[in-house]
């Protein structure tokens, strides 16, 4: 089982990536504000995060969350944003990877999954 954390304040972006990694072999988890996130973290028991950048209002806010996450766990985390100076500044802050929002419906599937979580790639054999 794979377990995805998706940390977004949009409900729409959550339905999006669950849709676009439909899979009975895949688990997403939705988070909404930081201290939710930091407790499934905190479980110890995610694979990979997809992170926006801007949780309340419309400025960079999960920097310190990213530095945070980082102090615990190296798993991947997917900075997402549709302002590419926050995507970049999130990379400096801990993130290993950038999606722009506006197309992330279809760039989020398995396929992106299998190259960025390399000791998980049994499950996508099939």
């Amino acid at each position: 089982m794979l377990i995805v954390l998706v940390v977004d304040d949009s409900l729409n972006i959550h339905r999006k990536i669950k849709e676009a990694l439909s899979d009975p072999r895949i688990v997403v988890e939705s988070a909404y504000y930081h201290e939710m996130a930091m407790e499934i973290v905190n479980r110890g028991d995610c694979d990979i995060i997809f992170m926006d950048a801007c949780l309340d209002g419309d400025r960079p806010d999960t920097l310190e969350l990213t530095e945070e996450i980082r102090k615990i766990t190296d798993i991947p985390i997917v900075a997402m944003s549709s302002v590419k100076e926050y995507r970049d500044e999130q990379l400096k802050h801990g993130c290993n990877h950038q999606i722009d929002k506006d197309v992330i419906s279809t760039l989020v599937n398995k396929s992106l999954l299998r190259n960025l979580i390399k000791p998980h790639e049994k499950i996508f054999k099939n």
